[in-house]
Order: structure tokens, then sequence, then C-alpha cells
């Protein structure tokens, strides 16, 4: 279940991985802390967090403290995050919502814009892995888009290189060891392909499919997808739209349905319903036949339908996103089967410019769709927003908030949803991690929350209640609970 992250250019020319428009880019501020406000009545309660500790240590409750880690937290971060990473500018969750893992294209660890990727235990937050390329280098982009199969044992991530100059790759990792197994690349590609621009995995590994949404085979920038078998690292199908033309952008978001049956892939500059106005299309993952073309019923130019796309497990059921429709963009679900349009999801209570549709990602039965509105402005302006949706009637269920959200978060760059909808993972890129300084932004966060009650899942939380079962209950009065977590800072 994954998408491609949109960030083109309104005028249509190549897509980079931003986090908006080029116009955009040049109003929203660098980086928001919104983490921690570090107030003055903060500050005063951080300076009794050596209390805390010194009576747990006193009190022999030392492993209270230590499984009380910087990790758990209401969000996930990366143990090394820093300003600039983009850590959350793309998310996957395991089939049951145990496993997420994250992109982080801006890390520097091998040089600047080298990128890596997070692997998270969602029922605890704890990090379990950092995946980093082994030919790592500068530019790369790795992290920029990520997938993992259906049980977590496989991790493929995206590398799409230097912008308008990068030929792109993907890799495949173990998801249970860290440990890299093979590297995609495209044995046509040329440079600009943009190859690893999106990416996505079937349940048990064994297909990868790659977009190339640079690829000019139908002419400049009219894009491809590949598919691989992920256990030879073979290439088995190179796919290309019937009519697919010039400025189409083909391959800019991929699905890939459990088994393989299916494959999904996004062509947000079709100009079908008028220029940019986007469209999807199917395809038999066995042959590389394409079956259908997805066009929204109201399509129109400027849209973006295609921008981000989903396929449930056997291909059933497809969800689009086309951010750019109306005022605040829009969402749609089809029969996989037939190709015809089942229903046009709308946000209610949306603000400001929306980008409703940005990304989009349905469950294994098509049962809960869910749909991320990073210029959302109900934490701030672009503090963003993400929405689930009952897939069979399209009624709205829940509008999903960071509680620590804030202006220019871009919460809902990215989102995932487990097989069976319980569980929603959110990337938050813009958001600034623990005490840093608004000039140290842009190092991003990721949340977790309920699908069912579209309740924000606080390890913090979690954690702390278990540990209190610990501690002698006659002792207990002498460690409020609720200043356990500032021993953490």
């Amino acid at each position: 279940m994954t998408y491609g992250n949109l960030g083109c250019r309104r005028d249509g020319s190549r897509p980079e991985p931003v986090l908006a428009t080029a116009a955009e880019k040049n109003t929203r501020p660098r980086r928001h802390d919104a983490h921690l406000a570090w107030t003055s009545g903060g500050a005063a309660i951080g300076l009794l967090s050596w209390r805390v500790q010194l009576i747990l240590t006193i009190f022999g409750w030392p492993s209270m403290a230590q499984q009380c880690t910087a990790q758990a937290l209401p969000k996930l971060l990366a143990d090394d995050g820093a300003g600039g990473d983009r850590f959350g500018y793309s998310v996957d969750m395991s089939s049951d919502g145990s496993l997420v893992v994250v992109g982080s294209y801006g890390d520097d660890d091998s040089g600047s814009g080298s990128g890596s990727a997070y692997v998270f235990d969602a029922t605890t937050g704890a990090q379990l892995y950092k995946l980093l390329a082994d030919d790592a280098a500068a530019g790369d982009g790795f992290g920029s888009s990520v997938s993992v199969s259906s049980d977590g044992s496989r991790v493929l991530v995206g590398a799409v290189g230097v912008p308008y100059e990068g030929y792109g790759s993907a890799y495949v990792f173990n998801g249970t060891t860290g440990e890299q197994l093979h590297k995609f690349v495209a044995d046509d590609g040329a440079a600009g392909d943009d190859f690893g621009y999106s990416v996505s995995v079937s349940s048990d590994g064994s297909q990868v499919v790659v977009g190339a949404s640079g690829d000019g085979d139908r002419g400049s920038y009219s894009g491809s997808a590949y598919v691989f078998d992920g256990a030879s690292g073979s290439r088995l199908h190179k796919l290309l739209a019937d009519d697919g033309a010039i400025g189409s952008f083909f391959g800019g978001s991929v699905s890939v349905s459990s088994d393989g049956s299916r494959i999904v892939v996004g062509a947000y500059g079709d100009s079908d319903s008028g220029y940019l106005s986007g469209c999807a299309y199917v395809f038999d993952g066995a042959t590389g036949a394409q079956l259908h073309k997805l066009l929204a019923d109201d399509g129109a130019a400027g849209d973006y339908f295609g921008g981000s796309v989903s396929v449930s497990s056997n291909g059933s059921w497809v969800a689009v996103g086309a951010p750019y429709t109306g005022k605040s963009g829009a969402a749609y679900v089809f029969d996989g089967t037939t190709g015809a349009q089942v229903h046009r999801l709308l946000a209610g209570g949306i603000t400001g410019v929306g980008r409703f549709g940005y990304s989009v990602s349905v469950s294994s039965d098509g049962g809960r769709v869910a749909v991320g509105a990073y210029g959302d402005d109900g934490r701030g302006s672009h503090s963003g927003c993400a929405y689930v949706f009952d897939g069979a009637t399209g009624a709205q269920l829940h509008k999903l908030l960071a509680d620590d959200g804030a202006a220019g978060g871009y919460f809902g760059v990215s989102l995932s949803v487990s097989s069976d909808g319980s569980w929603v993972a959110v990337g938050a890129p813009a958001l600034g991690a623990p005490h840093e300084s608004d000039s140290e932004s842009y190092s991003g966060a990721a949340y977790v929350f309920d699908g069912r009650t579209g309740a924000q899942v606080d390890w913090s939380i979690a954690t702390v209640a278990a540990n209190a079962r610990k501690v002698p209950a006659g002792l207990r009065c002498c460690v409020p609970l609720w200043l356990v977590p500032f021993a953490l800072y």
C-alpha cells in the first residue's frame, strides 16, 4: 500500500522530491519545531527531572528510567534525527500494523542528501533499524519512497537520485535483520528517469514495482514502471501506458496488490480531461498487460489525478488521489475489476488549501481508505491532517490531527493504513525534533493512529503505565507519574 510523493509543479515541469509546489516552497518557513514548546513553565518543570531520576535511583527503580527512553513519545522520531532530514516524507506499514517504515531522504550519513530509512516496532514505538544503501552517496535521495511487505520480512526503498540528473535505484532489505538483499536499477535507464520515485512490494516480497516518472520511451517525461522478481532481482516487465505521451509522468505513483496480480500506476500529467488532469492505469501483474485506464468522472485541467494511488489486497479496489481538484482536493475509489468509479471522497471540515488526496492508502479488503491533506490549516498554516473513510459507503469516519501539530508541519504528506484498517501511520516531514531550534527544522516525525477511533497512539503513556506496575504500591506517591517524561529531556 504505497503511493508516490507528488511534489510536482503547477506548470507541469518535471517533479522533484520536495514537500510542495515550487510556489509554496518559496512562501513556507524553512522549518518549524512542533514537538516541544520549551516555555518558561515547561523549563521549570524540566528542572525537576534530576530529582525524579534521583528518587528512582534511591528506591532502586533504574529500570523505570531506562525503559522510558527518548523513543517513548507520542510519535516516531529518528534516534539520530537532524535538521533537514525530512524524516516522514514517505511511510508504509506492515499488514498487521506492527512495523512502520519511514523514509528520510535528506539524511546526510553518507553525504549531503544521501538519505536513509528507519524501521520501527509500532507496538512500542522503538526504533529497530536504520537502513542505508551499501553504496550510498551524496544526492541519492534514498528514502524518497518506501514500501514494506505484509509480514514485514521485506522493505523496499527508493533512491530517486539528484533531481533532473539521477538515474535512480531501489533497494530491498531483510525486514528482520536490516540486511541489504538487492539493488534494482533500470537496465535501459538514462539520466533524469527518476527511477525509484515511487515503489511498492507485494505481500511476500516476491514482486517489486518501481516507478520511473521521468522515462522518455513515449516522449520526454512520459514515464514508465518496472516489475522485478523480489527473490532473484531479475526484471519481469517494463510497464508503459498504451497511450503514453510527453509529460504524462506515468510512474509518479505505483501500488501492487498483495498477491501481485494487479498493479496500479498513476500518471498525473495525463491530459485526457484537460491539461494535467491526470489518470491512473491498472495492469495485470503476471503478464504486464494494461487492463483499465482510470479517469475521474468530473476530471478537469490541473487536478493532478493519479498523484497518489493504492490498491487493495486482491486488486478489487483502487484509491486515487487528486490533490489539486477544486479548492482543497479530492480522492476517488474505483472497482479494480471493471474500472468503474465507485466513490468521490471529499474532506469535511478542511481548511486552507487542503491538498486532500496528496497521499492515499486502502486497506486489504477496501473497507477503509485513508487520505492525506498536508495543506490543512487545522493546527496552523499547512499543519496538515489526514482522514479515514468507510470504503464501502464513502462516509467520512475520522479526521486525524497530530496532538502537537503546528504550522508548516506538512502532516499527511505520506500515510499508510494496516490490512484491516485498524492502524494508520502518517508522516510529517517538516516538523522539528525535540529541543531543536527553529533554524534546525525539517527533521520530521511520523505518527500512528487507531483507525477505529481516530485516537493518536501515545507510547509514552503506555510505557509509563507499564512501568508503574513495577513500582511498590506503597511508594508510588513519591514519584508522580506525570513527572516521569520530563526525565527524558
